[in-house]
């Protein structure tokens, strides 16, 4: 990512910034926005809540998540295609901190 450009998250959008201009774009939308990260100016993964892991906090309470549901579902997002997939940085990114490598 050049480094005249920022990416802001809120819980439904996520923004990039033109820094040099103050141009701001919204380049994804989801409810439950939990956090990027930048792979390129064109790239992007990102994490939202996931509807099961959130039904089963609310059905048991369960904070230690016995069942073991992800908190999160990740993707892939490609700002130019406006395409995602789905990513699972535990077993493809050797630098995230649960990599199972």
């Amino acid at each position: 990512m050049d480094l005249d450009t920022a990416l802001t998250v809120g819980e439904s959008a996520i923004h990039r910034l033109y820094l040099p201009t103050g141009t701001d774009e919204i380049v994804y939308r989801a409810e439950g926005i939990a956090m990027c990260r930048p792979v390129s100016n064109q790239v992007i993964q990102i994490a939202v809540d996931n509807p099961d892991f959130i039904d089963y906090l609310r059905e048991t309470g369960d904070l230690n998540n016995g069942a073991n549901i992800p908190e999160y579902q990740w993707f892939i997002y490609d700002i130019v295609s406006k395409t995602e997939q789905p990513y699972n940085p535990r077993m493809q990114d050797p630098h995230f901190w649960g990599n199972k490598e």
